[in-house]
């Protein structure tokens, strides 16, 4: 060979090279990297090894791309898993089963589990020869609102700050509160008797109508008996909630409490944000009602949400089409509340302050 022929190249180890004549072939065990010198023929060669090299590095370059790809779908589908509940990916099947299995237990804790056959097609629905097949079935109901340790603080610091109050002292607040009454409709619980697998049948159902007439109710009352109630078809805001406290709650006062000397008293409503408005609150002051400071979620503390239940239940056995019917009713039903179940409602207060600390904060049976 020529030295002013002489080329160096670097060959991979474990690289296949084809050498033209002649040259000889490479040996395919090597280990390290070599150096070879030649002479003409090494830029076919050279070629050859730039082709197969960089052919190489796109297939790998490709198999990482897809390894990539193939594990990024892995993470993403295990995350997936993750974040779906395990009821979700318990699917159909699970389902189904676990939903038997709650019937199951349902049916085992009541003690109603009947065992034998399904009631003869020919028998009527209500027929007392069925009497072992029927089950009381009571319509669904909402859930309390789960309340967090913030919510309990505040209902505890309410009860703590007012248990010193008598049954007497209690005896001189005024409970507050708004009321939606609807005609013709269903707006409380009603238990229903009826044979297995008729819940469908329109005999064991209550009867609606798809747009009742409604009417919003705002009303008072203390120990000593009812207040006024102004019934009005608007939507409530801080300007008519200040209207109305202007107009019925001083009179309802004026009722039960002597104002030569002025006798003290005290309001509790809920915090909803018209009762909280600055116009709300701005007349209370001037006016010098004093009003307490009432948690959020807590209906058991209010007892006129007790008076609007049953409320409710009497308007309900008065339906009305139209909404001078309704009206008539509502006026009439409040006229008739017992001034003994008034004065129930406001000397309860301190065992429903007591059943707050009892819970912890959480709710109670009131």
């Amino acid at each position: 060979m020529h030295s002013t022929c002489l080329e160096r190249i670097w060959i991979e180890k474990r690289t296949k090279v084809h050498l033209n004549p002649p040259c000889e072939r490479l040996d395919d065990s090597l280990s390290e990297r070599i150096e070879i010198e030649t002479c003409g023929c090494m830029p076919s060669i050279r070629t050859h090894k730039r082709f197969t090299v960089e052919r190489m590095r796109c297939s790998d370059r490709r198999e990482r791309k897809e390894r990539k790809e193939t594990e990024g779908r892995r993470k993403r589908a295990k995350n997936t898993s993750l974040r779906r509940s395990p009821r979700q990916r318990e699917g159909k099947d699970g389902r189904r089963t676990r939903e038997k299995k709650q019937r199951k237990r349902m049916e085992e804790k009541k003690g109603d589990k009947v065992e034998g056959s399904e009631p003869d097609e020919d028998s009527e629905p209500g027929s007392e020869d069925e009497s072992d097949d029927l089950d009381i079935t009571k319509p669904r109901q909402f859930g309390k609102k789960k309340l967090n340790e913030e919510e309990k603080r505040a209902r505890l610091s309410f009860v703590e700050g007012y248990k010193h109050m008598t049954a007497d002292d209690w005896m001189k607040v005024m409970f507050a509160d708004e009321k939606k009454f609807k005609g013709d409709g269903f707006m409380g619980q009603i238990w229903v008797r009826r044979p297995k697998g008729e819940a469908d049948n329109p005999a064991y159902q209550v009867q609606k109508l798809p747009h009742p007439v409604k009417l919003n109710v705002w009303g008072c009352f203390c120990g000593r008996g009812l207040g006024y109630c102004y019934i009005f078809n608007e939507n409530m805001d801080g300007k008519l909630l200040k209207k109305i406290l202007g107009t019925h709650l001083k009179e309802s006062a004026e009722l039960h409490f002597e104002s030569d000397p002025p006798e003290l008293w005290r309001l509790l409503q809920d915090n909803d944000p018209k009762h909280m408005s600055v116009l709300v609150r701005t007349w209370l002051f001037n006016n010098g009602i004093s009003m307490l400071d009432f948690p959020a979620y807590s209906p058991d503390l209010n007892p006129i949400e007790n008076l609007w239940n049953d409320l409710a239940r009497r308007v309900e056995a008065r339906p009305a089409s139209t909404i001078e019917e309704l009206q008539e009713a509502i006026a009439e039903e409040w006229e008739r509340t017992s001034p003994a179940y008034l004065r129930k409602l406001a000397r309860s207060m301190p065992k429903r302050c007591q059943a707050v600390i009892d819970a912890k904060g959480d709710h109670t049976t009131y």
